[in-house]
């Protein structure tokens, strides 16, 4: 995106994308939301925290490795965890 705002702090429609997806896991009924920040942290993390847990994934490895920095926040939580990209 060649930006220097974290590509999820893009507003689509006047908001953040990352708000579209926090509303989006929101409307399907999810119980509680973890959101892995990596690139400006803090700024992803304002975004949502009233919202979400946060957690961070210092060293941007992928997908599975952000869903491994919030494996012990989701274990024995749930039956169900969904991945969703914002």
């Amino acid at each position: 995106m060649k930006s220097a705002r974290a590509k999820v702090l893009h507003t689509v429609g006047g908001q953040p994308m990352i708000l579209r997806a926090v509303q989006t896991a929101e409307c399907i009924g999810a119980d509680r939301l973890v959101v892995v920040v990596g690139h400006q942290a803090e700024a992803v993390a304002q975004a949502v925290s009233s919202r979400a847990q946060i957690v961070l994934q210092k060293d941007q490895l992928g997908t599975g490795h952000a869903v491994l920095q919030a494996a012990d926040l989701l274990r024995d939580k749930s039956d169900l965890v969904v991945v969703m990209y914002a």
